[in-house]
């Protein structure tokens, strides 16, 4: 088994055309995990956003999986923060791009992270 990964989300999205489009057989809808992560650190304040999506490959054991870094941020700045909205903003782009996908190819998009 290995994972394919991607950071871009426009690749990821046609990575899984080319995965799941000839996919009409009958069974089991395929479910991709799509989530946000947030990343600390011990020695700064400022945390990075991350999205990441994953999905088992449809003949193989493969995962294919993105993560996508969003930006980063101060957890406890004020809502309106310039760099925390970017981060956002960046997150709900990536996330648009693999619902589109998901949506056309009649994939199920669920929460969390698939892992091996």
């Amino acid at each position: 088994m290995a994972t394919i990964r991607f950071s871009n989300p426009g690749e990821f999205a046609d990575e899984l055309r080319l995965e799941f489009a000839s996919d009409h057989l009958p069974g089991p809808a395929h479910t991709l995990r799509l989530t946000r992560v947030i990343q600390t650190t011990r020695t700064s304040a400022i945390c990075s956003l991350s999205v990441v999506a994953t999905i088992k490959a449809l003949h193989t054991e493969d995962i294919i999986r993105l993560d996508t870094y969003c930006g980063a941020f101060m957890p406890n700045a004020h809502e309106l923060d310039q760099m925390s909205n970017s981060a956002r903003a960046i997150a709900k782009d990536a996330e648009d791009v693999v619902n589109a996908a998901c949506a056309d190819l009649g994939i199920e998009v669920r929460a969390g992270v698939l892992e091996p």
